[in-house]
């Protein structure tokens, strides 16, 4: 659909008179079987960052009160198990959405690795996937907590290896398709975060890859010297970045040792996404 801001040509109307059309459809049939409407926006938490999630949600919500219809009802899914839906709505939405969260806990590495194997064990030759590699792609998937990452890692690994024509997939093919796959989860991850969060997760990058000391404390007295955060601000960041599903905060083992500061991606990968677009 074109922009509203694109040139129109003559007597093509705006895209808003075709939105108006499909709601007046949906009322029409509405009103026809005197039903109510539930609407069910899966993964919206990625229409967050895309800048629709509040659009949406006003028009859906406020649709009976131009169409005379009934109350519609909202199944929002989201993956992001950081995220508070009813918080990111604006006050226009707040005011007539009051969600009731149902939570479902995220696959363990067990039950991801099972529905991957059934996969596998449906659509491919046996030994084309070998359970080394399997493992590695289900310990992925956990890490991410979207089972459709596991699936894709598998697609896009066969793919390669049946384009080099080989029979098995290697550990280059899964690592290829992680790149391909987790590389856009990562951008979306980091593009949620203020600019002085990702200036912090960038640093901490940096660290990872000179293979410097990645507790808490080292971390901090290293980021310092070039951010403008206290200790305070600092361990705020560092649990959004967990919240974020981008670093995990590892107690230490050995006696008065602090939290250890792991990155879930490769350091490099999160360094490139933390650049400006105009740099990277």
């Amino acid at each position: 659909m074109p922009s509203s801001a694109a040139p129109r040509g003559p007597g093509r109307p705006p895209p808003s008179r075709h939105l108006n059309g499909i709601k007046q459809g949906v009322a029409t049939r509405l009103r026809d079987e005197d039903a109510s409407p539930v609407v069910c926006l899966d993964d919206a938490n990625y229409l967050i960052p895309a800048g629709t999630y509040n659009t949406l949600l006003y028009q859906i919500l406020r649709l009976y009160e131009k169409w005379d219809v009934k109350k519609p009802g909202i199944v929002a899914v989201a993956s992001d198990l950081s995220l508070n839906l009813y918080a990111e709505a604006d006050e226009r939405v707040q005011s007539v959405f009051h969600p009731t969260e149902v939570f479902f806990p995220p696959y363990g590495k067990s039950e991801v690795r099972g529905i991957l194997a059934d996969r596998v064990r449906q659509g491919l030759y046996p030994g084309v996937v070998s359970t080394s590699l399997l493992d590695r792609i289900a310990t992925i998937t956990t890490g991410e907590q979207d089972i459709r990452v596991g699936i894709d890692l598998v697609r896009l690994a066969v793919l390669r290896a049946e384009g080099d024509g080989r029979r098995q997939v290697t550990a280059g093919d899964v690592t290829a398709a992680a790149r391909a796959v987790v590389a856009p989860v990562l951008r979306t991850r980091a593009a949620g975060l203020s600019e002085s969060e990702r200036a912090l997760l960038s640093r901490i990058a940096e660290q990872a890859l000179a293979g410097a000391d990645m507790t808490g404390g080292a971390v901090f007295e290293e980021v310092k010297e070039y951010l403008p955060v206290g200790r305070t601000t600092y361990h705020e960041h560092l649990k959004r970045l967990a919240e974020a599903g981008i670093v995990d905060l590892v107690p230490g083992t050995g006696r008065g040792r602090g939290r250890e500061v792991r990155l879930r991606y490769d350091p490099g990968e999160v360094v490139a996404v933390c650049k400006p677009p105009d740099k990277r």
